[in-house]
């Protein structure tokens, strides 16, 4: 099936086919497109022109890349005609299926291709390639349903096979991409550790709601600063909601008490894990400016102190999932101030901080009877092992 449909260029729209069945009201046609699955809209844009330029805008409008193979087919399809990329308001990066060596797998082979790209030879993929979601479907879903990926999702693990395509996309490849999107609300590369400071300032008009950058490690303060002076310039509020700078090493206080001046007050999801250069100064201007997060993740900001975490949940009352881990200079004289002043909160990550490891269970039966006695809902404590080489 082709993920993508590529115009020949010897025609400008595909022929016409003149049957009455089928020259249905453009009304019916567009509510159509809306009900059938994602991975049958190429099929339709063959019907007949006006089809074609229905289904058009609905199939680009949303791109969810799990391969480098559909990566370069997007890049042909926009060099063949460029004006596609004006329907791109989503453009997310994850990493492929479930793969296996193909010599583990003999009986799969009759019945699965075996890939041919440089980052999969030699293996088989055990799942298809979804080509009926977005890749945005669960970002703000509960982390208590059973859906396996929710807006408290894990970090990525690119030590694995499947993420490694990821790594190969190159920033002149995302450049090509990215310079034709000019209505791009939502870009998720997390994991393309290639990229450095890509090509920001984006070139979309729109105001930005969704930047997943974890992992892109080369992404510098400079860059950094580039991309927030254009979103200032840009007319309305802030739209950003959801900001992943996890893993961007270079980045330090400054630029982050920049970012959340520009995005505080929309954000509700802010990761920052492994952002060793922060400190209780760049923690504090997120409280100052994002009084509606949800959800934190400080993983690994191995510099802060109880003092910013004691000021952040005074100033973040909404907070429902957090993240502390490995914080080893912060005890549960500032943790504990997100049991005592958070509500709402479900899910607190005290892996390796600096809680008492002999007196952590003691305290945290001591945090549930206080959050039983003022009504409050049960905290999730993730307390994982901690192996030492």
């Amino acid at each position: 099936m082709r993920f993508f449909w590529v115009v020949d260029p010897s025609t400008e729209h595909p022929s016409s086919v003149a049957k009455g069945e089928i020259n249905f009201p453009a009304e019916l046609v567009n509510l159509i497109v809306q009900y059938v699955p994602r991975s049958s809209l190429p099929a339709l844009a063959l019907t007949c022109k006006m089809w074609y330029h229905i289904v058009m805008p609905f199939l680009y409008r949303h791109l969810h890349i799990c391969t480098r193979h559909h990566w370069h087919c997007l890049i042909r399809s926009l060099r063949t005609k460029e004006s596609l990329g004006s329907y791109v308001e989503s453009l997310v990066l994850r990493k492929s299926p479930r793969l296996v060596p193909a010599r583990l797998t003999s009986a799969l082979i009759q019945s699965t291709k075996e890939e041919t790209d440089e980052t999969t030879i030699g293996y088989v993929r055990l799942e298809r390639v979804d080509l009926d979601h977005t890749g945005l479907e669960r970002i703000e879903e509960p982390a208590w349903t059973s859906r396996p990926r929710n807006e408290n999702y894990a970090e990525l693990d690119t030590t694995e096979k499947e993420a490694e395509w990821l790594g190969k996309v190159s920033i002149e490849e995302i450049r090509e991409v990215l310079e034709k999107c000019t209505r791009l609300r939502y870009l998720d590369v997390s994991g393309c550790e290639n990229l450095g400071d890509l090509t920001l300032p984006l070139a979309s008009r729109a105001r930005i709601e969704g930047l997943w950058l974890a992992l892109v490690r080369g992404l510098t303060p400079q860059g950094m600063q580039l991309l927030i002076e254009a979103e200032m310039r840009k007319p309305g509020p802030s739209a950003l909601r959801h900001l992943d700078l996890s893993f961007c090493r270079h980045l330090n206080d400054t630029i982050l008490a920049s970012a959340m001046q520009c995005w505080g007050q929309s954000l509700t999801h802010l990761r920052l894990n492994s952002l060793y250069d922060i400190t209780d100064a760049g923690v504090l201007s997120i409280a100052q400016h994002c009084p509606n997060l949800r959800l934190l993740h400080l993983t690994r900001c191995w510099q802060l102190t109880n003092t910013s975490l004691d000021y952040l949940s005074q100033q973040c009352p909404k907070l429902v999932y957090v993240s502390v881990a490995f914080l080893s200079r912060s005890n549960e004289q500032g943790i504990g101030q997100f049991v005592h002043r958070c509500p709402q909160l479900r899910w607190l990550d005290i892996t390796g901080c600096g809680i008492n490891s002999l007196f952590k269970p003691m305290i945290i039966r001591t945090w549930f009877q206080e959050r039983q006695t003022k009504s409050w809902g049960e905290v999730h404590f993730q307390d994982g092992a901690m192996h030492l080489l």
